[in-house]
């Protein structure tokens, strides 16, 4: 029985080719998406699972709540762990992991050669608790010393080649020189952690003593420092472990009694998705799933419809078909059957070409962070297949029972191309919500691209013209700096750690006289800085010319720090010591008018400028504008550079302030994403609109040959075969303007400062989704108007 549905399918869907490739098109181009989707969750399974204990592995989470909101951080205060494991025997060992800032992406060296690197600072019990491999070394030995540092096999292969790097030296520019003391290969596990070094938490105690670290380590409310990790025993009951790990937290962590914190067991195998702050990015979130799960939907929802028009407007040449297997003695169900096995192999064939585009999809830039590897694997392919049947079930159904449920009498009295009133409606409806969900692509991409454009056009409050950002890389910046302003060209050289509009460094400060710190971004910027960037320095002086290289002693806020401090009014605030991480003194000199030196999506906070040489990272080169002389300037730069370069491989890196601007504050992966799921929106909508047209016309070509003959005019048959098409593209409009309007302005609530989605957004839209459907709909009705009525009429 089986193969005969199989063979008639076949047979059905060969006769109608075009049919049949418009259907196989529409679905292989959603079902690409959704596949993508299902390849993505499939791979962020079974992530840690290859540690011995796993089961008994969880992370320490931090829930903070306050008076309306709550927020779950993936991190803990350093200080929990040793207070667990000792008042808790439930907790058999832990492990820290502290990402801190001085270890992120810095550079280690070794006989000279330099590498960026990602590392933390980790317990003596790390490789006791994950079982990474190792290819060097001992585990139980491996952080006996403190100055030690394990490293994975892909840095190792940077700094050391082939070589056994075990017992060499790397050296941290401020934390000095580290021994190799193992070397752990993570490249063919799928884990969350996934770091280039680990040095022994034992060398940060010694780090802070020796003031090259700023950081309160005892402090229970700096619950953002570290991952903890802790292996519990057999037997321990995680809900109730976290409700005594909770009762740790000291009654004085918060000055402000409507905050309050608690601690979760979070098992190391439910980390990912990501779904909590400080969560390591890795795949694709929650939320992100949530997101790509709708589009998916959304797009399979467009090729289904495809699929179910074009079935309805055939009914008129599978009427006589129905209508003899019925005589014939066919049950209802064995025609339901039939036409549902007819969908199915549509989708089982769209799923080899949706694979195909899934696959180069997963190549594209924007999406391969999210899937690093696909894994092919009996369980991928299951869920790939049922994937797919359920798509054809879901596509073939209605028309299924469209078919199915006919009577013998109507299926030979019927001669109405569509088949009946419900039909007529459903494929209406579905024409509509097809154009509905493309123009709302289409209205957000526009959104989108308008919101780049403002946020690159807006003021910042800094002078961001005629300026180069030339890295550092470890150079001398008073050297380099002093070369560069010899030329003519260069009006002044300013340095920095981060440019504005770049994320500074997280610190936490408060007035001396105070007990609760806030939140503060800190830019290490030279004397020049201020001027090159054209800030306007409202009160107090710039950093003293005698300011120290090496200990901090001055700082230079703006307005925001002074009103969140309540220090009082600027003049005021020249003088006062302010305290940085509860460890650093410094002396306000100046106060900065605000400025937005995050980008405009951020409000402004609190920030502050700070001298200190060594954390600068980059030279802002201030130029006269010459653009018969741009490439001379370039090229001394570059002569500049290679002469004071550390290493003979170190290639000069420099941007024009303004293209860098451009390119952070553009939203590429956004604005590439709705691009993409745009354009396959309204492609799937407009071959499946070309289908419809296409089959209409011929249907009607006998009547077009009619009229004709009887004097009807090009112009008036176009508009005759065209007019209920553009009434449905029109009806789309005036359903999907409002849900755009809507969803748009949604996604601007992120924005502090934000464009008004007006007219001309909205009605730019609705004409690029009403052209497209146009041009469609007049290719078709155009030739079929145009065609010689003796061509249609000869038979007759």
């Amino acid at each position: 029985m089986f193969k005969n549905y199989l063979i008639t399918a076949i047979r059905n869907l060969t006769r109608n080719k075009l049919i049949t490739l418009i259907s196989i098109f529409s679905l292989s181009i959603g079902m690409s998406i959704g596949l993508f989707l299902i390849a993505v969750i499939n791979y962020q399974q079974n992530f840690d699972t290859f540690h011995q204990d796993f089961e008994q592995i969880y992370r320490i989470t931090t829930l903070l709540k306050g008076n309306t909101q709550s927020q779950q951080i993936a991190r803990s205060p350093f200080t929990l762990l040793p207070a667990a494991i000792e008042s808790y025997p439930e907790c058999k060992k832990g492990v820290r992991l502290f990402p801190h800032r001085q270890l992120n992406h810095i550079s280690l060296s070794f006989n000279g050669k330099e590498v960026k690197a990602n590392g933390v600072f980790a317990d003596k019990t790390f490789l006791e608790i994950f079982d990474f491999k190792m290819i060097y070394g001992e585990r139980d030995k491996s952080f006996s010393n403190p100055r030690s540092i394990v490293i994975t096999q892909k840095a190792a292969q940077k700094f050391f080649d082939d070589k056994n790097p075990f017992g060499n030296v790397l050296t941290h520019k401020e934390f000095g020189d580290f021994v190799v003391s193992g070397v752990i290969d993570i490249s063919n596990v799928k884990t969350h952690i996934d770091y280039d070094f680990y040095i022994s938490t034992e060398a940060l105690q010694s780090l802070i003593t020796a003031n090259k670290v700023e950081e309160d380590i005892n402090n229970w409310s700096n619950y953002s420092q570290c991952y903890t990790y802790v292996l519990l025993e057999e037997n321990a009951d995680p809900e109730v472990l976290q409700g005594k790990i909770s009762s740790l937290i000291p009654s004085e962590t918060f000055e402000n009694k409507n905050i309050s914190s608690s601690f979760q067991l979070q098992k190391i195998t439910n980390i990912l998705p990501i779904k909590l702050l400080y969560d390591p990015f890795i795949g694709i979130s929650a939320s992100g799933i949530l997101m790509y799960s709708i589009i998916a939907i959304v797009i399979l929802v467009i090729g289904c419809f495809n699929y179910t028009n074009l079935s309805i407007v055939t009914l008129m040449e599978r009427n006589k078909e129905v209508g003899i297997r019925k005589t014939m003695g066919a049950r209802s169900n064995q025609i339901f059957i039939q036409f549902l096995t007819e969908s199915i192999l549509i989708s089982l064939i769209s799923l080899l070409l949706g694979s195909i585009l899934m696959y180069y999809l997963s190549m594209h830039p924007k999406f391969s962070n999210l899937l690093k590897d696909i894994e092919v694997n009996l369980e991928l392919c299951i869920l790939f297949l049922l994937f797919s049947i359920l798509v054809g079930v879901l596509a073939g159904l209605f028309p299924a029972i469209i078919f199915s449920q006919k009577s013998i009498n109507n299926v030979f009295r019927s001669n109405n191309h569509t088949g009946s009133l419900q039909g007529i409606n459903l494929r209406k409806m579905a024409m509509v919500s097809q154009f509905c969900f493309s123009l709302v692509f289409i209205i957000l991409l526009f959104v989108m691209q308008f919101q780049t454009q403002y946020l690159i056009k807006a003021d910042y409050g800094f002078d961001k013209s005629n300026i180069i950002n030339l890295k550092l890389q470890n150079g001398d910046y008073h050297t380099i700096a002093s070369q560069l302003e010899e030329h003519s060209l260069i009006e002044k050289v300013s340095a920095t750690s981060t440019n504005l509009v770049s994320m500074g460094q997280n610190d936490l400060i408060k007035h001396i006289d105070q007990n609760k710190p806030i939140g503060f971004l800190s830019y290490f910027v030279d004397h020049n800085f201020i001027e090159n960037m054209g800030l306007d320095l409202i009160a107090g002086q710039n950093f003293p010319t005698e300011a120290s290289e090496q200990n901090e002693e001055y700082i230079i806020v703006n307005e925001k720090t002074l009103k969140t401090l309540n220090i009082g009014p600027t003049i005021e605030a020249i003088g006062k010591t302010l305290t940085i991480n509860d460890t650093l003194k410094l002396q306000i000199t100046g106060v900065l008018k605000d400025f937005n030196y995050l980008s405009l999506k951020h409000p402004i906070g609190q920030m502050g400028l700070r001298y200190s040489p060594k954390n600068f990272k980059f030279l802002n080169i201030k130029y006269r504008n010459n653009n018969n002389k741009a490439d001379e300037l370039e090229a001394y730069i570059e002569y500049i550079w290679n002469k004071n370069r550390k290493l003979e491989k170190q290639k000069v890196e420099y941007s024009f302030y303004e293209d860098e601007l451009e390119e952070n504050l553009s939203y590429p992966e956004d604005l590439s994403i709705i691009r993409i799921f745009s354009i396959a929106a309204m492609f799937i909508s407009c071959i499946g609109l070309l289908g419809l047209v296409l089959y209409s016309s011929n249907a009607r070509v006998k009547e077009i040959g009619i009229r004709k003959t009887f004097g009807a005019n090009t112009t008036g048959l176009v508009l005759l075969l065209s007019k209920e098409f553009i009434y449905l593209l029109l009806l789309a409009g005036l359903i999907a303007l409002p849900i755009g309007y809507f969803l748009g302005n949604l996604i601007l609530t992120e924005f502090t400062y934000k464009i008004t989605i007006g007219a001309s957004i909205l009605l730019f839209s609705f004409l690029t989704m009403f052209s497209l459907g146009i041009f469609t709909i007049l290719s078709q009705t155009i030739r079929t108007a145009l065609s010689n009525p003796v061509d249609s009429l000869r038979n007759e």
